[in-house]
């Protein structure tokens, strides 16, 4: 109804803040209302895996955005203080979502509440990184103890079949999940023009493949060196601190898992001056102003 050329430039700034809030607190209202459906287990029955695939599919959204709003749910249901602070604005939705880990799964005998506090008015990295020293310093568990911890969540799980389709659920610890996906897009191989299958297709496709090529005794081990490219920092790969390394995908993976498997790597050293690359490698003949 507004005719925003008419504006003046306060107006459009405070038009611009103030839509974002509300549109904050409507993906929290939607967040609760998801949360609940989820506890309900609407999608059963739909042939979806999980909320998330239900959401993606009846809205014709990515699966990143659905699973995305499924996490905001849980984590907003278990912290009333940080509902109460998305709603007032003091915590940005996006914020609110990289808490999920230490607001679902607290340590023991640590006041969230702190942890809320100390992530008022700043963003998403920002607050990625509280998080992670809030659940450092309180914890007394090891990287081995965490690592065994998280294991132990590792699942394979079907629902019963809907229209003659089982859906089943994988749930492994993020580096197993690389290796996993690594080897049935291996088995699928890359994508054609002419293939018209979508990428879930493909990676279905390709764990088909590799059971059936088990059952006829064709599989024979794979690869001699499949790649999985991670990075972490130089302090933590000596043993100096243990801050977790990412795969190329953005996975995290612990310190002391990433310095095993280098025991076994081809290594390359990336020099940073903060988000500049100074080590060039030796693929350019001349330096940068960097």
């Amino acid at each position: 109804m507004l005719d925003l050329s008419l504006l003046t430039v306060d107006d459009l700034a405070f038009g611009s803040l103030a839509l974002q809030r509300h549109i904050d607190r409507m993906k929290a209202l939607h967040a609760a209302i998801v949360n609940a459906a989820d506890a309900g287990r609407v999608w059963q029955g739909t042939g979806a895996r999980n909320m998330a695939d239900w959401l993606a599919g009846a809205t014709n959204t990515s699966y990143g955005d659905a699973a995305s709003r499924v996490r905001l749910g849980e984590t907003l249901d278990q912290s009333p203080e940080l509902a109460e602070a998305v709603q007032k604005g003091e915590v940005s939705a996006a914020t609110a979502e990289t808490l999920h880990d230490a607001v679902t799964n607290p340590v023991a005998d640590a006041d969230v509440k702190d942890l809320i506090d100390a992530v008022r008015g700043t963003g998403p990295s920002d607050a990625r990184a509280a998080a992670e020293r809030f659940k450092n310093d309180h914890s007394s568990e090891t990287a081995e103890q965490a690592q065994e911890r998280r294991h132990e969540k590792r699942s394979v799980r079907s629902a019963p079949a809907t229209d003659v389709m089982v859906t089943t659920t994988v749930t492994l610890p993020e580096l197993q999940s690389r290796e996993f996906h690594n080897a049935i897009g291996s088995v699928a191989g890359k994508p054609t023009e002419a293939d018209n299958r979508t990428t879930e297709q493909r990676l279905a496709d390709g764990l088909v493949q590799l059971c059936q090529a088990y059952a006829k005794g064709q599989v024979l081990g794979g690869r001699e060196k499949p790649t999985i490219l991670i990075t972490i920092d130089a302090l933590s790969f000596a043993g100096g601190a243990n801050h977790d390394g990412t795969t190329a995908h953005g996975d995290r993976i612990p310190a002391h898992v990433v310095r095993h498997l280098a025991e076994h790597a081809n290594l390359q050293r990336v020099l940073h001056a903060g988000a500049l690359v100074l080590d060039l490698g030796r693929e350019v003949r001349y330096a940068t102003e960097a």
